[in-house]
């Protein structure tokens, strides 16, 4: 059984968490924009390298969020895993 957190310590690891997610999508962002641009059109294998870093980082924050905010790191491996790996 998951040991559990006080109120202060919970309240801290939600902070982090989204702190995490805003950090993850201020890049994801910020590639978007990188990829967007005419001069990364020029160049096929930094376009294809930023399209593959957005997925891999969508796919992150995905995992997280079920992982952590819709509390999977708590349930038993196999269910964990039957709800996780669809996801990719």
């Amino acid at each position: 059984m998951a040991d559990h957190l006080s109120y202060e310590d919970s309240k801290k690891a939600v902070w982090k968490g989204l702190g995490l997610l805003a950090i993850v999508t201020l890049v994801e962002v910020f590639l978007s924009l990188m990829k967007a641009q005419d001069w990364a059109k020029d160049y096929a294998a930094i376009f294809v390298g930023l399209a593959i870093l957005i997925i891999v980082l969508s796919i992150y924050k995905a995992y997280f969020i079920i992982y952590e905010f819709m509390h999977m790191a708590y349930e038993v491996k196999g269910l964990a895993m039957t709800v996780l790996l669809p996801t990719i």
